[in-house]
């Protein structure tokens, strides 16, 4: 059949990105970005080159010239892409750097109220932020521009739970109050190599034997045990690496509520935390180590407003909820019939399904081609026998 010509492809309409404040984004095929609400429905046209979360009710996209504005949950532009790099909006403001590479803070109605004058600069967090000048040198900043105080750090960091990390010149690092006062001081012996920010009240460090810890707001140690690595604490506990490189759980007491024995591991959400089985694949875990859902998938994503995204063995995406329920599927296997004066497109979940659609219509194609030919064939006999008796 020529005449007929079949195109198949899979179709990934799909990122790996969570839902926030209600929608997530997606990409079709051409690579083009947009957005759904919680039932899979398109909400927002594929149609920008990037597109990032929404928070505070707006979201960065990029447009098809390569520059950065803000759209709105309608999808209404209601900040035009104008600049070079835009940021997220927190706590009220957002970064934007101009077309000479200078960096300031707008409002959620586009207005610039700190000028691009900054070399470089960072979110603002708890009230300030932490900027460069033309000189490098690091400075804390308020919402009002303000300088708050100038560091004599080589690196100074954003502040969480009212400490920030800093950079002493002979590479040791402590952190500073909302003053500028050293709190834990940067030769502090469990500080000197590697920190993290605080959360949950404690920070881990690495100190000069190279061994991973916590420590309090007042630089005492409190969980001693030697660890290969160990991340911060989420919702109760913490991920740490032991001798092995296997993956557990430990509380803020320091004792393993989850034993070492994943070959990864991810922080927890919404009471539910990604494991990585001896064999590959992921699952969820409680904070009792029950598995909840188990390590079926060949990637998973955190939980995020009670929904996650997961990719399956045979390469299909979807969202799931704690149950392991299908909230949201992808229909990712596309054919393209052309029939010359149109084109028919099957989508399906599977290929066995789109193979059963596409044997069907091209069977009806073909009946309706018989038919028509068929009745072709009978206007002509008509046609030649109305002709000859007119001779």
């Amino acid at each position: 059949m020529d005449y007929l010509k079949v195109e198949d492809y899979m179709e990934v309409t799909y990122r790996y990105l969570d839902f926030h404040e209600g929608l997530a984004v997606i990409r079709d095929k051409n690579h083009e970005y947009g957005y759904i609400d919680r039932t899979g429905k398109e909400v927002i046209t594929c149609e920008y080159k990037y597109a990032g979360d929404f928070h505070e009710g707006l979201a960065v996209v990029q447009d098809e010239c390569g520059q950065y504005g803000y759209i709105d949950k309608t999808g209404k532009k209601v900040i035009a892409c104008k600049y070079e790099y835009a940021g997220d909006f927190l706590e009220g403001l957002a970064i934007v750097r101009d077309e000479l590479g200078r960096h300031g803070y707008i409002d959620k109605t586009g207005e610039k109220v700190i000028a691009c004058k900054y070399k470089d600069a960072r979110d603002f967090h708890e009230g300030l932020a932490v900027v460069q000048d033309e000189h490098g040198k690091y400075i804390y900043i308020d919402k009002t521009d303000k300088e708050v105080f100038t560091c004599k750090y080589k690196y100074a960091g954003d502040f969480f739970e009212g400490l920030a990390i800093v950079r002493g010149e002979h590479d040791q690092h402590g952190y500073i109050d909302k003053t500028g006062k050293e709190v834990i001081a940067c030769k502090s012996k469990y500080v000197r190599n590697y920190v993290r920010n605080f959360h949950e009240g404690l920070a881990v460090v690495q100190d000069e034997r190279g061994q991973y810890g916590y420590i309090d707001k007042t630089g005492k140690k409190v969980i001693t045990r030697k660890y290969e690595d160990a991340r911060d604490f989420h919702e109760g506990l913490a991920v740490v690496i032991d001798e092995e490189y296997k993956y557990g759980y430990i509380d803020k007491t320091g004792k393993e509520v989850v034993a070492c024995k994943y070959k990864y591991a991810r922080d927890f959400h919404e009471g539910l935390a990604v494991v990585q089985d001896e064999h590959g694949l992921y699952g969820y875990i409680d904070k009792t180590g029950k598995e909840v859902v188990a390590c079926m998938y060949e990637d998973a994503r955190d939980f995020h407003e009670g929904l996650a995204s997961v990719k399956t063995t045979n390469g299909i995406f979807y969202y799931i909820n704690n149950k392991n329920d299908i909230m949201i599927e992808f229909p990712v296997y596309v054919s393209i019939i052309d029939i010359g004066i149109t084109s028919i497109i099957i989508k399906s979940k599977s290929k066995e399904d789109l193979a059963r659609k596409k044997l069907a219509i091209i069977e009806e194609i073909k009946k309706d081609l018989i038919s028509n030919i068929n009745e072709l064939k009978n206007t002509v006999k008509r046609e030649i026998k109305s002709y000859k008796k007119t001779l």
